[in-house]
């Protein structure tokens, strides 16, 4: 992979652009923004996980095409450790919200349900996530 062998980070977005459109993996006009707003976060992923494969990343990319990821490595927890002061306080709520629950006889459920998963470089803690 080019990208773990110094090559320059401007030229392997051409690159990835080119190909991009060759292959018509999305409308063209969208290449360049898909490319210019998603490449520095892949370029980074690709540096930094040596274990990652040209098999894995198009797994991890390219499902619309047919590529499929058949490891567990792609599963990594996010952590942002930035924000450790919301998670103190929202810790302090959930004791709290605990000391007042109703007693429920019977077993018990949780659901976890998780929807439109995507990155949002722009997105700020407590920011209003209407879009237009």
């Amino acid at each position: 992979m080019k990208a773990r062998t110094g090559a320059k980070a401007d030229n392997l977005m051409k690159l990835v652009i080119f190909g991009c459109k060759f292959f018509r993996i999305a409308p063209e006009e969208m290449c360049q923004g898909l490319v210019t707003r998603f490449g520095p976060v892949l370029l980074y992923i690709v540096q930094e996980r040596k274990q990652i494969s040209g098999d894995m990343f198009c797994g991890m990319i390219l499902q619309s095409i047919g590529c499929s990821a058949k490891t567990s490595d792609v599963n990594w927890d996010v952590v942002n450790y930035q924000y450790r002061e919301e998670e103190e306080m929202a810790r302090t709520l959930k004791k709290r919200s605990s000391e007042r629950q109703i007693p429920v006889k019977g077993p018990s459920m949780k659901i976890l349900h998780i929807t439109d998963i995507h990155v949002d470089p722009e997105y700020k803690t407590g920011a209003n996530a209407v879009c237009d």
